[in-house]
């Protein structure tokens, strides 16, 4: 039951992360101001699945 609402969760965090990559590639301004969102998304993605297999 955990595992699934961690994968969940990783399944936002993925959905998100593309949702901001397709916003940073049409808009080049916001594209600075998101690099650093994304790196925080990525790093929580790979956490948030180290987590996951563990279980």
């Amino acid at each position: 039951m955990t595992t699934n609402k961690l994968q969940d969760a990783l399944d936002s965090i993925d959905f998100a992360i593309d949702v901001l990559r397709k916003i940073a590639r049409s808009d080049p301004k916001m594209a600075e101001e998101l690099e650093n969102i994304l790196y925080h998304l990525e790093e929580a993605g790979e956490l948030l699945f180290n987590l996951i297999e563990k279980s």
